[in-house]
Parts: C-alpha cells; sequence; structure tokens
C-alpha cells in the first residue's frame, strides 16, 4: 500500500478519535450561583441556587441525585442556617416532590442534600433546580468566602433510572462580602488644586 492511503487513514483515524473524545467529555454542569454583599455591621442572610446547566449533552437521565458542599473561608466565616427548593428555577422533580432532603453538619460549615423518585425518571434539559442553600454572614466580614461541590461521587452525583451514575461537571459557587472603596488620598490631593481655582474665581467676582 501506499503512503498516501496510510497518511490519510491516519488522519481519518485521528479525526474520529479527537471527535469521540469531545463527545464524551462533554457532560451536564452542576452549579452553585453566587452571592454577593458589602460589610454590615449586622449579620446578614442571604441564598443561592444549586442547578444543572446545559453544556451541549443535555439532556439526560435523572431519576436520582445526592449534593455535598461545604463553605470555605475561616471559622468565624459564613455558616449554613437551611436548605430547600430553589427559589428562582424549577425543581428538577416537581410534582413529585417538592424539595431535598438534607442535613447540616454540627459546625455548620457541610450539608449533605438529596431526592430521588419513587419511580421513573426525568428527562433534564437545563435549567432545573437542584435546591438552594441558605446562610448567614458575621457583622463585620470583609473576606470571601467558596461553596466548594464535592467530587467524591459517594457525595454527589446525578443517577438514572437504572441507578447508574451520568457524567457532570461541577461549578462551584461564592459568597463575596466587597467593601465600597474609599477615595484614596491621590483622589483628594487631586481636587486640591480644583477648589483653591474655585476659591479664587469667587473671591475676585466678590471684590
Amino acid at each position: 500500500m501506499s503512503s498516501t492511503f496510510w497518511s490519510k487513514t491516519s488522519r481519518y483515524a485521528i479525526c474520529v478519535f479527537l471527535a469521540f473524545s469531545w463527545t464524551e467529555s462533554r457532560a451536564a454542569i452542576v452549579t452553585i450561583g453566587d452571592f454577593s454583599t458589602t460589610p454590615s455591621g449586622v449579620a446578614q442572610s442571604g441564598s443561592v441556587d444549586i442547578f444543572i446547566e446545559d453544556d451541549g449533552s443535555l439532556p439526560i437521565e435523572v431519576a436520582a441525585f445526592q449534593l455535598k458542599v461545604t463553605v470555605v473561608g475561616g471559622d468565624a466565616g459564613a455558616v449554613l442556617t437551611g436548605f430547600g427548593a430553589p427559589s428562582s428555577r424549577p425543581y428538577v422533580f416537581s410534582g413529585a416532590s417538592s424539595m431535598p432532603a438534607g442535613l447540616i453538619s454540627n459546625d455548620f460549615k457541610i450539608v449533605e442534600l438529596g431526592d430521588f423518585l419513587l419511580s421513573g425518571s426525568r428527562n433534564v434539559l437545563g435549567g432545573e433546580g437542584l435546591g438552594s442553600l441558605q446562610f448567614s454572614i458575621p457583622a463585620n466580614a470583609t473576606k470571601n468566602f467558596k461553596l466548594d461541590l464535592s467530587l467524591n461521587p459517594q457525595d454527589t452525583f446525578l443517577a438514572n433510572g437504572a441507578g447508574q451514575n451520568q457524567p457532570f461537571t461541577i461549578r462551584g459557587g461564592s459568597i463575596s462580602v466587597t467593601a465600597i472603596p474609599e477615595p484614596s488620598v491621590a483622589a483628594l490631593l487631586l481636587c486640591v488644586p480644583a477648589m483653591y481655582v474655585c476659591m479664587t474665581r469667587r473671591r475676585r467676582r466678590s471684590a
């Protein structure tokens, strides 16, 4: 056989491999939302949704799910106060169940929640919610906290009607406490010449 044949065959095999690899690497994205606020002299509360995003591989079949989320950011940081149905999107098992069941750890840093259908499964198209997290931010907090989703398949999974885990990736959330920037010394110094000019003009007019 000619080298041209082998060259064409090799190129075809590489293209098929790359296409197959790209298809297989796609998966639903389990996403935790972000929350942003500014520092306050009193404790603040907030919530974020956990939901499924479409990366092009949906729909997928889901009959059960479980999630394990940890708040990362120091002992004096934000703490989990509750969980429930998603607040801004439809629940993935709406009609069969109203919200996931779960448990919060004694230090209020970890929550495990999940739900399942007694029969059948749902075709997830993207945008469906898996739940929501409620949390409290201490007074005068000035740092950011991460909401990490466990990668351990025993802690976090989406399962189909046959009990098989579905492929997915994760996108963790955050709780951002960002101070409003105060005017810098340099900015104040830049204002002084302008103030001087204005005062000089007023004196000339009054004279």
